[in-house]
């Protein structure tokens, strides 16, 4: 006897019903459990506070300034109404009431003490809200929501506030608030995220309807359905490039790096195009007399040296013969930068032309698998499938590292991948609707791969899926590779041919070779001229960059970066590849499913974009070392890899409107939604780690505190 179905209205109201107690019941309970857990507790007086010797009282009321590190403390005697030693539940640091004063830092770091039975002072910031390296405290003055922490249950008749920020620092407290209540908050960025989990989840969970019809693109609700998802990426990823702090800060000074005895200035893109509208193509940088009288200038422990006596040396920019250059990719430079700098006298900031290109990309990527779907897949796609293949596509090509991080180490790689997306996408609807080739789209595809040229040219590679994009074209219509289509055929290579003519002149013009882009000169930790990765290490380095597993553990953020200690360049990492993007393993599937992929004739495509991928694994390792920046290089080849398997699947077995879901169906569905939440969560919590480089912890700490006062119920347990 069949089960009665529910109707989809009454199916609809029961989703919606569900997903809004979850979101009441996270938002009221999981983030607000410190207020729960701290709404019943005694009374407690706070005595005349006593002042360490390190601490000295500014001008402004409130606001002391550190003299001596080891004696930086303030004591605060407490009692309860009948003058008893207290049960201490939390505790509230109260900054000045003039929290807006020039002189309050962003961020007071300090530890927390009890006074016991015998006199002692007991450091209790290990059981409270703690960062995990220091066991310090933080608070910023303007977030009240970072100036509670919950203490476990201590008794005592004294509390200490020792400050930790160092000599000079500035410290803003007025006083102390013993078992105050945590208060009651509803957040309205926390109920968004969990509305677009729990919007997630219900698109993508294994009987949701996207999965059970074709895409069709005729159908007007499945083209807004597209252009809503891919809308609401474009949104997430500006606001991502916003969170790292002030998007303006293109126009901040340089710095001097201590741990490197180098100067840094992120303003590498904008010193190019300056230098273009002034005629140059160096850097207007000044050079130290000592460091250009250097017999091996790239040799990085004698410039070590040099900086800690006092020279300016410029970290990670090219130097050749006397002059700075920049050794990334310079026409980002030329059609942003300088076009902006010569239209309103200012510089662009580089996260500006982060947001420019990764719109881009997610546009033209979601449009490319779009176009897969109608003609290589036609209509045997499921429309689920496609916006789930989207969300994963543009999660896994790794921009959320140059959203997060968005300076100009990040513009090659983000400007190379929107131009990458675009040409493909020509190239894929290169055969128009009328039956014909259209030239002018191969054109221009190539066009747009060959700017890759002046931006990453990693990603020339891109070049060799025109052969099985257009094998049929080549192969059995002859429209392409012969006679009748030579000008069709020499329009495919101009454009590639132009691209480099300019790009090998700068080059000559620069480092005397038109092959050499300059990286060699790169003043950096080692001496690119000479080292490279000794081959004994490559096991080791493909381990990291592929297959290494995160640090992930239950303290806040919950996802820590990996400091690996190989002799090799490399930098923190949030973990191998394949383990932030599972779904990208897919494509190991290759081989096991080479027949089906023969059959709707896309093994050819497959087969290239998995060697391409290896080949840029290896040399990316092979050159420059391990980091997560460089996932970018053949992240994009991968999940296009791993789209052609997860079609070639859902063209095999069908969309359940055909054949009805199956448990195999179910588990593979189920096992799609938890790799897309987990490379989410890897990606989204891996932005708070401490250990990667320009944290936010030190970019935007009044962030940084604030998510992290989400969970401060979880503490002290």
């Amino acid at each position: 006897m069949r089960k009665p179905q529910i109707p989809d209205q009454q199916r609809n109201a029961l989703m919606l019903f569900i997903v809004l107690v979850v979101t009441l019941s996270a938002e009221l309970f999981v983030f607000n459990l410190a207020h729960w857990r701290t709404i019943s507790h005694g009374n407690v007086s706070v005595g005349a506070a006593s002042l360490g010797s390190g601490l000295r009282q500014s001008d402004t009321p409130g606001v002391y300034t550190i003299t001596d590190a080891d004696n930086a403390w303030i004591d605060f005697p407490v009692t309860t109404p009948d003058r008893q030693k207290p049960l201490l539940d939390s505790i509230r640091i109260v900054p000045p009431d003039d929290t807006q004063h020039d002189e309050i830092p962003p961020t007071t770091h300090y530890q927390l003490s009890t006074r016991n039975e015998a006199g002692d002072w007991v450091n209790i910031s290990y059981s409270a809200w703690r960062n995990q390296l220091t066991e310090n405290l933080a608070y910023c003055a303007d977030s009240p929501a970072t100036q509670y922490m919950l203490i476990p249950n201590r008794t005592t008749d004294a509390i200490r506030i020792s400050f930790t920020d160092g000599v000079g620092a500035t410290v803003p407290i007025s006083s102390i608030a013993p078992n105050v209540t945590v208060p009651l908050t509803i957040c309205w960025q926390r109920i968004l995220a969990i509305l677009l989990i729990a919007a997630l989840v219900l698109m993508f969970r294994p009987a949701s309807p996207l999965y059970a019809v074709t895409v069709d693109l005729r159908n007007v609700r499945q083209r807004i359905g597209i252009i809503v998802n891919v809308s609401v990426l474009c949104l997430l990823f500006v606001a991502l490039c916003c969170i790292s702090g002030d998007i303006t800060h293109a126009y901040a000074s340089r710095s001097y790096n201590a741990t490197f005895s180098h100067w840094t200035d992120l303003n590498q893109y904008q010193q190019l195009a300056d230098a273009f509208l002034h005629g140059r193509l160096n850097l207007d940088l000044p050079v130290d007399p000592q460091l250009a009288a250097m017999d091996n200038p790239y040799d990085f422990y004698q410039r070590q040296q040099l900086g800690e006596s006092g020279a300016t040396i410029f970290w990670d920019h090219a130097f050749y013969d006397g002059k700075y250059y920049v050794y990334f990719g310079a026409l980002p430079a030329l059609i942003l930068f300088a076009p902006f700098q010569a239209l309103t006298g200012h510089w662009l900031p580089s996260p500006v032309a982060v947001m420019v290109f990764g719109v881009i990309f997610i546009c033209a990527i979601s449009a490319l698998l779009t176009t897969l779907c109608a003609t290589r897949f036609r209509g045997r796609i499921s429309y689920g499938t496609l916006l789930l293949s989207v969300n994963l596509t543009v999660l896994g090509c790794g921009i959320v590292y140059y959203g997060f991080q968005p300076d100009f180490y990040a513009i090659p790689f983000i400007s190379s991948l929107a131009f990458t997306a675009l040409g493909l996408l020509l190239w894929c609807t290169a055969r128009t609707s009328s039956g014909k080739l259209s030239t002018a789209r191969i054109i221009g595809g190539s066009a747009f791969i060959a700017c890759n040229l002046g931006c990453r040219p990693q990603f020339l590679v891109a070049c060799l899926l025109a052969f099985p994009l257009f094998w049929n074209e080549i192969v059995h219509t002859r429209e392409l590779f012969s006679r009748q289509s030579i000008g069709r055929t020499v329009g495919a290579f101009v454009p590639f041919a132009i691209a480099a003519i300019p790009w090998m002149a700068y080059n000559a013009a620069r480092f005397g070779s038109p092959f050499d882009v300059g990286s060699a000169y790169n003043l950096t930790g080692y001496d690119a001229t000479r080292l490279r990765p000794a081959l004994i290490a490559f096991p080791a380095m493909l381990f990291i960059q592929l297959f290494q597993p995160p640090m992930v553990n239950t303290e806040f953020p919950f996802v820590h970066a990996i400091n690996n200690a190989i002799p090799v360049p490399c930098e923190p990492s949030l973990g191998g590849y394949f383990v932030i993007v599972p779904f990208a393993a897919l494509g190991f599937l290759l081989v096991a499913l080479r027949q089906r992929l023969k059959a709707i004739h896309v093994f050819g495509l497959a087969v290239i974009l998995a060697t391409t991928a290896t080949l840029m694994v290896l040399f990316d390792i092979g050159l420059a070392g391990t980091t997560n920046r460089y996932h970018g290089d053949f992240a994009w080849l991968c999940m296009l890899l791993a789209v052609v398997v997860l079609y070639a699947l859902e063209t095999r077995h069908g969309p359940s409107a055909y054949d009805g879901p199956t448990v195999a169906r179910t588990v593979f569905r189920t096992v799609l939604l938890a790799m897309l939440l987990w490379s989410l969560f890897i990606y989204v919590t891996g932005c708070f780690s401490p250990e990667r480089y320009d944290p936010l912890i030190d970019l935007n700490p009044n962030l940084y505190y604030t998510v992290k006062s989400w969970f401060l119920g979880f503490y002290a347990i």
